[in-house]
């Protein structure tokens, strides 16, 4: 309920609780047909193999783009999106699933070494209520995401 000394954190907050979550059509059509829609997280590029494609076909042009008229811009752009083949579309899936692996063994580092992240907020050596001092104790190896 809405209250006049509510803040505006605490208004977004009501609306963000009290907005339903939006209904794609294309999302409901693949359902009823028994597909499972995925979405990739926001701002990971690197999970999308159609980004690196992209960047691919970028990198070509730009080598080449010296002085061109808008024809022969054209032209190059075309040409080299049909110079990709399905072994750059099969590389760069194949990248995605070792970053998404990578990933997936860093989370798993992460979701078992929080059991051992502590925070206490009084010191176990003074019982008194008016010293809370904070005090984070972890391991060294929480923090170890080599490969």
């Amino acid at each position: 309920s809405f209250e006049t000394y509510n803040s505006k954190t605490e208004l977004l907050c009501l609306v963000k609780q009290n907005t339903p979550e939006p209904i794609y059509e294309a999302d409901e059509l693949l359902s009823q047909n028994g597909h499972e829609v995925l979405r990739l997280p926001p701002y990971h590029c690197d999970l999308n193999a159609i980004e690196l494609i992209w960047s691919l076909a970028k990198r070509n042009v730009g080598s080449k783009n010296v002085s061109q008229t808008p024809k022969e811009f054209e032209d190059l752009t075309k040409q080299s999106f049909q110079s990709i083949t399905a072994d750059d579309w099969k590389k760069m899936t194949d990248h995605v699933i070792h970053v998404e692996d990578k990933y997936k063994r860093r989370d798993h580092i992460t979701e078992n070494n929080l059991e051992s992240f502590i925070i206490n907020l009084r010191d176990s050596s003074d019982s008194s209520d008016s010293d809370d001092s904070l005090h984070v104790e972890f391991l060294d190896s929480d923090f170890d995401y080599s490969d």
